[in-house]
């Protein structure tokens, strides 16, 4: 009797722990703005979400790499998080050099220009960096910038405040010491798609209309692409083999697009390319990632004619995660980032 009576209070326990977990996930399930705000305050972002102030400073130092670091960089922009971060390079004179133009993940709701994709990179700061300055070492001045976040800010918000950017930094070549007449645009996970999306933009002027942006590039300003574990298809946003990254990826896809086909149909990356799209470096993991969607995007630019390099580990070879790239302690990374590091080198030849 005592056995039975400790089964069924055991049962109890597990039913009504399974009726909770349950009612929670539904409630997030249907209430996204509440699964971001909580991961938000759980560590997703470091400070305050959404703000018109500066987290530091903006000051101007020389690292011990020799690169000069100019800080929290106010764009000018109408909507809040409007900072960003040059990198410029000491190879050759750096008001000549290439500009190197990354944009953060994190699933529009989270990361930062200087820590990264919460979800994919280091949480040091040091390290979260290395990628960039590594870059800007190999002879490109680089830029960093933050936009505003999820859920208080959806799209198309940050894909404007990525024009934004740009035009200040056209404006201000000359206080700055850089040239924006031939760019990279970069970007991971969904800084990814706002890369891919922007240079669309500047390529495929009917896309330009739709999407009611003026060209702020030439065609021959917009020098390449590199894609990181980058979304590309956000209808395909939650379409991975890994459940809990479905999960999360479904929360920030209603949140951001609204859950709207349409808006997601035009800002599909790999939709809108044309012939005009510059060349292109792609890599992604190979696990709980949009490695499905990098290999669309592969065949698409080989349609095309596109050149572009597409560096996928399989399986076999080794398990990565989405934004492996950014994990510079292994050894695949590492790969990845010297072959990076040659197609940039290609582009400036």
């Amino acid at each position: 009797m005592e056995k039975s009576r400790k089964r069924r209070i055991m049962i109890r326990i597990l039913c009504t722990a399974a009726t909770v977990a349950a009612a929670v996930s539904a409630v997030l399930y249907f209430r996204p703005d509440i699964y971001l705000r909580l991961m938000q305050a759980a560590g997703f972002v470091e400070g305050e979400v959404n703000s018109f102030e500066a987290k530091n400073e903006t000051e101007m130092r020389t690292l011990e790499n020799g690169i000069r670091f100019i800080s929290d960089i106010p764009y000018g922009s109408e909507y809040p998080n409007g900072f960003l971060d040059l990198y410029k390079t000491n190879i050759g004179d750096s008001k000549e050099a290439p500009l190197f133009f990354y944009i953060h993940g994190g699933g529009y709701a989270g990361g930062d220009k200087s820590e990264g994709d919460p979800a994919a990179a280091s949480s040091d700061v040091e390290e979260a960096t290395q990628y960039l300055q590594t870059i800007c070492r190999s002879g490109y001045n680089v830029v960093s910038i933050n936009y505003a976040l999820a859920p208080d800010y959806n799209y198309p918000v940050p894909i404007y405040q990525v024009d934004e950017a740009v035009r200040f930094l056209r404006e201000n070549e000359a206080e700055y010491g850089i040239s924006t007449s031939h760019i990279v645009f970069s970007g991971g996970s969904a800084g990814g798609q706002l890369a891919g999306q922007y240079v669309n933009i500047q390529t495929n002027t009917e896309y330009a209309k739709q999407m009611g942006m003026e060209q702020t590039l030439g065609k021959e300003e917009v020098m390449g692409v590199v894609f990181n574990s980058a979304l590309l298809q956000p209808g395909n946003f939650a379409k991975t083999d890994s459940f809990s990254n479905n999960f999360m990826f479904f929360e920030m896809r209603q949140q951001y697009f609204r859950g709207d086909k349409d808006i997601m149909d035009e800002a599909d990356v790999i939709q809108h390319i044309l012939e005009d799209f510059p060349p292109a470096y792609i890599t992604d993991g190979n696990y709980g990632t949009f490695d499905q969607q990098a290999a669309e995007l592969d065949q698409r630019l080989a349609e095309l004619g596109v050149y572009h390099i597409y560096n996928y580990y399989d399986r076999d070879t080794a398990k990565l995660p989405h934004g492996y790239d950014s994990y510079l302690d292994n050894k695949y990374a590492r790969d990845n980032l010297e072959k990076t590091l040659e197609f940039l080198q290609m582009l400036k030849e």
